[in-house]
């Protein structure tokens, strides 16, 4: 399974396409925060709905980032998906894999952890992109709060992480 598990994610990195996702979405992360820092974007309004202005990077507004960013993250695992589950058909590699000691269990569960890991990579990539926006915000550094790393993890260990596998198995 490691074999196929590391084959899999050397494969997928080496794509234009992976590394042009993580960096869109490390843009939009970026975009995201220092929008709602100068006073305009979606979570700029988000902010002004609570009770006073929330700080741009607050954990609020980096789950409100977040989920709505999900929304295009499964669309990107859908891709990703798509290309793993057709890649064997359109090459014919399934005799291949099949003709080596190798069980389905492993085959499929190699194929599986592979996806999960390279789409969490690319989802990693809005956080990184967030926490980049608040160190170099320049003379709007007074609508940052500038949270622990765990204000910019915790959304992609509670929220991103676990639903990610259930969207990827669809």
């Amino acid at each position: 399974m490691t074999d196929i598990l590391f084959f899999e994610c050397r494969r997928l990195l080496k794509k234009f396409s992976t590394w042009l996702f993580f960096i869109s979405f490390l843009l939009l992360g970026y975009m995201a925060i220092s929008r709602a820092a100068h006073g305009s974007g979606l979570l700029y309004r988000v902010a002004r709905e609570g009770e006073g202005l929330l700080m741009a990077d607050s954990p609020f507004m980096i789950m409100a980032m977040v989920s709505f960013l999900y929304y295009m993250l499964t669309l990107v695992v859908a891709t990703l998906f798509a290309s793993l589950a057709n890649r064997d058909d359109q090459h014919h590699h399934r005799e291949i894999y099949f003709s080596l000691p190798l069980s389905k269990f492993d085959y499929l569960a190699g194929r599986f952890l592979s996806g999960v890991l390279v789409s969490s990579f690319i989802a990693s990539g809005m956080l990184i992109g967030a926490s980049l926006a608040g160190y170099s915000a320049g003379e709007m550094g007074h609508r940052f709060c500038h949270p622990g790393s765990m204000a910019y993890w915790g959304p992609f260990l509670g929220f991103i992480l676990p639903t990610v596998p259930p969207i990827y198995s669809l």
